[in-house]
C-alpha cells in the first residue's frame, strides 16, 4: 500500500484557478467571475484562489459553457465618428 503525506494529499485534493480554466474550457477571468458570483466555491491563498478537486469535478459535471465574448460588429461609414465642423474664424 502507497502512503502520501499529508502535503502529498493536500496538493492533489486542490486545483489552481487556472487549472480549473483549463478543465472547464474558460479562461481564468471566467473562473475568478464565477469565484466572485459564488457559482464555485475556492478559498483564498495570498493573492491566489484554490479549488477543491472534488468541488470543482462537481462543478463541471452540470456546468454549460455560456456563448462566449460577444463579437465585435464591423464599424461602417455612418458609425465612424466625424469630427464636428466649425465655422471658419474671420
Amino acid at each position: 500500500m502507497l502512503y502520501m503525506n499529508q502535503e502529498q494529499q493536500t496538493e492533489e485534493a486542490f486545483v489552481s484557478s487556472g487549472e480549473a480554466a483549463a478543465i472547464l474550457g474558460v479562461t481564468p477571468v471566467a473562473v475568478w467571475q464565477m469565484i466572485r458570483d459564488g457559482r464555485l466555491s475556492a478559498r483564498k491563498v495570498g493573492r491566489y484562489y484554490i479549488i477543491r478537486k472534488d468541488v470543482l469535478d462537481a462543478f463541471a459535471k452540470d456546468y454549460v459553457k455560456g456563448p462566449g465574448p460577444r463579437a465585435k460588429r464591423a464599424q461602417t461609414p455612418a458609425d465612424a465618428r466625424q469630427p464636428a465642423a466649425h465655422p471658419e474664424k474671420e
